[in-house]
């Protein structure tokens, strides 16, 4: 099974220190496919125009993946990623009927497309082909908004579904009746069946809903598998967080046993 990620100059340290030595570390045997993008020397800041044309690229890389591996489930991870434990023999049970299965970024079930597992088919590749041709309209969106939008709008009344993504996921919510397990049943103009991976799949919002800064705690569950490090800015904050959760998680481990 394949893994796709992008990688550019100015994140090669994630893949480098973190990435590919926690998956490498994995029984796991996964075909890793790195994509890189040379043309953005720094990290650009979440909601920038030059963020939202990196998010551009990611979708471009979703896109031709879904081709790739046609008829078959891949993956694809941001590469500011760790992984905790082996996971690859639970992917048929987390994917179930589905065609995609996502990280969940907040308590309210906004979906974070940082890390997912897909099924290459129709329902999959048209769903991505529309994100790219809003990315290509809306310098504003990144595809992450255009994915919470195309997925959960129909969840909520014709006149809430010009909100921003995160207000119109909240309004969701809300009418599920806080609920977010319930958001999945929303149905969309894709035929698309989706669910959110469990919390084993985590970053630092999933449960907090809340920024992080160097100093703050994260709940890292009993199971971890995998750990996007989000919901923070800056690349400094980004390892600051990998090794907070890598510290936790192994003190854990310690007092278990495992």
């Amino acid at each position: 099974m394949r893994i796709y990620t992008l990688s550019t100059d100015s994140r090669s340290v994630f893949k480098d220190r973190w990435f590919l030595p926690s998956l490498n570390a994995l029984p796991d045997k996964f075909e890793l496919i790195v994509s890189s993008d040379s043309r953005h020397k720094d990290a650009p800041a979440y909601g920038t125009s030059e963020f939202n044309r990196v998010m551009e690229t990611k979708t471009d890389l979703v896109v031709d993946a879904i081709k790739q591996c046609w008829g078959q489930v891949f993956m694809y991870s941001d590469i500011d990623v760790q992984f905790l434990q082996s996971f690859q023999a639970r992917i048929p049970e987390l994917m179930g009927e589905n065609h995609l299965v996502v990280q969940r970024d907040s308590p309210q079930g906004h979906l974070c497309a940082g890390f997912m597992i897909l099924k290459a088919d129709w329902p999959v590749l048209n769903l991505f082909q529309a994100i790219k041709l809003q990315l290509s309209r809306h310098s504003n969106l990144d595809d992450q908004a255009v994915l919470n939008h195309e997925l959960i709008k129909y969840a909520v009344p014709e006149e809430s579904r010009g909100l921003r993504y995160d207000e119109l996921v909240t309004e969701a919510f809300a009418r599920a009746n806080e609920r977010y397990f319930a958001l999945p049943d929303t149905p969309n103009q894709y035929g698309l069946k989706w669910n959110y991976l469990p919390a084993c799949f985590f970053g630092a919002g999933t449960e907090s809903g809340k920024a992080w800064r160097p100093g703050d705690e994260i709940f890292v569950p009993d199971d971890a598998i995998m750990h996007h490090a989000n919901w923070t800015e800056g690349l400094e904050n980004k390892l600051a967080q990998l090794e907070h959760v890598r510290e936790k998680h192994q003190a854990m481990l310690a007092t278990s046993g495992r």
